[in-house]
């Protein structure tokens, strides 16, 4: 898609990190103006809200129309 983009831990405490135990997961993050984060102040222009949504759909995307990617993407093993 040609976004540029980091690869970084997250210290964020997201409803993720309780499935994760049961499936590989992961979070993507749009930026904020000024890095501000869950606060009233807090604003993502429109056209990085409208890259996060594409990035989104074209990983469901990848996942539901590959052979095999569910699997690869780690789904959660039937005990």
């Amino acid at each position: 898609m040609g976004y540029s983009y980091k690869i970084m831990p997250s210290g964020a405490g997201h409803d993720v990190q309780f499935f994760c135990e049961h499936s590989r997961a992961g979070l993507f993050f749009v930026p904020s103006v000024k890095g501000v984060s869950h606060a009233p102040d807090e604003w993502t222009h429109w056209v990085d809200c409208e890259r996060g949504t594409r990035l989104l759909y074209e990983c469901v995307c990848e996942l539901a129309c590959n052979e095999g990617a569910l699997e690869e993407a780690g789904q959660a093993e039937r005990v």
